[in-house]
């Protein structure tokens, strides 16, 4: 069962993922050419801010593994100097890691180079059947049978809250 329900989770992630990728707005916050610097963070700060976007808590940054390590390289990321001991990333374990308003995090589920920054207001996620688990016994294999499914999809609400963040880990 555990399995079966970080597969959904899995799946939920690539679902919405699908949906930002394709719905982002046009406007991309730095290039490929190098790692992403403290200059890109504020230039996504500024963005967010012009596009009135609210700073409620809403506002997120997920980040493939590669992406979220060049974040070490900005001392005003990586130092308990600017942030404080509570909020330095991996503080009590993996969490995520607060930084100029936005929840940043890491996840195996963005393609790397292509980082996402959005406000959970910008896309919605509609549920058609909640998940299901069955259980079976199957007699010829003298084993269990654990089965899971879910049917749900993604939208782009607002695109002036989404936007890619890319970096030169492609």
């Amino acid at each position: 069962a555990t399995s079966a329900a970080a597969a959904l989770g899995r799946k939920t992630d690539e679902i919405l993922y699908t949906a930002m990728d394709a719905g982002a707005n046009s406007t991309q916050i730095h290039d490929t050419s190098s790692a992403v610097e403290k200059a890109d963070l504020l230039s996504l700060f500024e963005t967010f801010g012009t596009a009135n976007i609210p700073e409620d808590g809403g506002r997120y940054l997920a980040m493939h593994p590669k992406g979220f390590a060049d974040l070490f390289n900005i001392t005003e990321f990586a130092s308990s100097d600017f942030v404080g001991e509570q909020n330095l990333p991996f503080a009590g374990g993996m969490t995520m890691k607060s930084f100029l308003g936005f929840q940043i995090f890491s996840t195996a589920a963005i393609t790397a180079g292509k980082n996402m920054a959005y406000h959970t207001t910008s896309v919605g996620l509609g549920i058609n059947s909640d998940v299901q688990t069955e259980l079976n016994y199957v007699a010829e294999r003298a084993s269990h049978l654990a089965t899971s499914m879910m049917s749900m999809g993604a939208v782009v609400i607002d695109d002036n809250g989404i936007y890619e963040v890319l970096d030169n880990n492609s």
